[in-house]
């Protein structure tokens, strides 16, 4: 409420609680702030725009309506930025889109950072207000009524219906999906496997032909699969997937997979989503990504790449041997020799002694063979049913937990089968890690929780 109404002018609004909103049927539907590979000032199709859709049920005329930004600029909807007036005119009719494109001739607008948009009626009061706090080169913005701020959509559609959030938009059930990604390889644009790639998996009885089939980033880039961009092996040529196979999809021009965020679908020859991936986090060179446990949560770090095979922890375990406690960021320097320095603990939940010698603790360009030489508190590789060996690292160049950027490591058997596989993304000097929830205590630099080794 006010107690300074304004009939036929500007509602300012009072107090503390921001400007009064007029509602309308009109509404902020989409947002390109960031414009990507056009630069922000560019004009239509490029550059930075604001979609605005007709949410009622008669048309509405788009004459003196405008749009300000958090500076007090000002985006009228005229002839120079409202697209096709010319042709189309002013109206925009109920349940559709119009496009209002800054056309900043080379200067921008939209702020790629912390930005709000009030929507205006021709007297001039706001309608209503869009927020968001941040962005990436080519990603559009849409409402995330969660939130109340904008979120990335799943792939940019200026004068279409807006997608499905990234979690929700593989509608289309299928055998074929994504099971593992390089998005930041040594040398991007290179063919396989020196370059970016995404493996596909079809876990069905039958063989696919994937002719037809495409990849959409988040930036709305198309990569279709065909024989260019499949990589052939010994047995599969040409666009067959075969049942329980996997096949991979390199980027060696066009679309790159971007290293930091990025929205990825598998669509099939109809046009079906049938699977999304998204990541938030750059891991490092050479660092693949594999499926988080949750679905919908951003994929995650693999302990190593294994292109074209079964993914680290995607096979049977041998054993109930598991991580238990790491420290990846010691006091002072992580190079000590024990007591100081990098360790991690294993512990045996299974109720007999296992032997983890020849065992390996292994991570992407790096690996260090179990012995009891690095097991400090235990005279040999045994470990006692319910006990744990704790692993000092001792400065050893072979292999090393990273603390000032995200890692992920795995433990493999004799044989080779991956037994557990661990992931983190942020330490503290001095502090340890444990399982999210978990009430370990663990053996500790004092030894008192060890396993026994006989």
């Amino acid at each position: 409420a006010t107690n300074t109404p304004t009939p036929g002018g500007i509602n300012t609004g009072s107090g503390t609680g921001g400007p009064t909103l007029v509602p309308s049927d009109l509404v902020i539907n989409e947002v390109m702030a960031d414009a990507w590979p056009s630069f922000d000032g560019d004009m239509w199709p490029g550059g930075e725009w604001v979609e605005v859709k007709n949410t009622g049920n008669s048309d509405m005329d788009l004459t003196g309506w405008s749009i300000e930004d958090q500076a007090g600029k000002i985006l009228p909807f005229n002839e120079s930025h409202l697209v096709d007036a010319t042709s189309a005119g002013y109206l925009i009719a109920p349940g559709t889109t119009r496009i209002i494109a800054v056309n900043g001739n080379g200067a921008s607008m939209l702020n790629n950072g912390v930005e709000m948009l009030n929507l205006k009626w021709p007297n001039g009061s706001i309608s209503q207000q869009v927020y968001w706090t941040n962005n990436q080169p080519g990603f559009s913005l849409v409402d995330d009524p969660n939130s109340g701020y904008m979120t990335y959509a799943s792939y940019p559609t200026p004068g279409a219906p807006n997608p499905l959030p990234i979690t929700q938009i593989a509608t289309t059930t299928s055998p074929v999906s994504m099971t593992e990604l390089l998005s930041n390889s040594s040398n991007d644009g290179m063919p396989f496997p020196d370059g970016e790639w995404i493996e596909l998996f079809n876990d069905g009885t039958s063989d696919i032909d994937l002719t037809g089939w495409s990849i959409i980033d988040g930036m709305g880039n198309i990569t279709m699969i065909d024989p260019s961009t499949l990589t052939a092996n010994e047995t599969q040529a040409g666009t067959t997937i075969e049942a329980d196979s996997r096949r991979i999809v390199e980027f060696t021009t066009g679309t790159e997979l971007w290293n930091f965020y990025n929205h990825l679908m598998l669509v099939d020859d109809v046009g079906n989503i049938v699977d999304a991936a998204w990541y938030t986090t750059d891991y490092g060179t050479n660092v693949s990504l594999i499926p988080a446990e949750d679905p919908t949560d951003p994929w995650t770090p693999a302990p190593w790449m294994t292109p074209g095979q079964p993914e680290p922890g995607a096979i049977d375990n041998t054993g109930e041997v598991m991580f238990s406690e790491i420290m990846p960021d010691a006091v002072g320097s992580d190079s000590q020799q024990w007591p100081l320095g990098e360790w991690l603990e294993i512990k045996n939940h299974g109720d007999q002694a296992i032997d983890v010698g020849g065992w390996k603790l292994q991570a992407a360009s790096r690996t260090l063979t179990l012995h009891q030489y690095n097991m400090p508190l235990q005279s040999t590789s045994m470990i006692a049913a319910g006990g744990v060996a704790l692993i000092a690292l001792n400065g050893t160049s072979s292999f090393y937990l990273k603390h000032t950027t995200p890692d992920s490591i795995g433990l493999v058997d004799a044989t080779g089968a991956v037994i557990d596989t661990i992931s983190w993304s942020s330490t503290v000097e001095g502090e340890s890690l444990v399982a999210p929830n978990s009430t370990h205590a663990g053996a500790g630099p004092d030894g008192t929780g060890a396993g026994g080794g006989t």
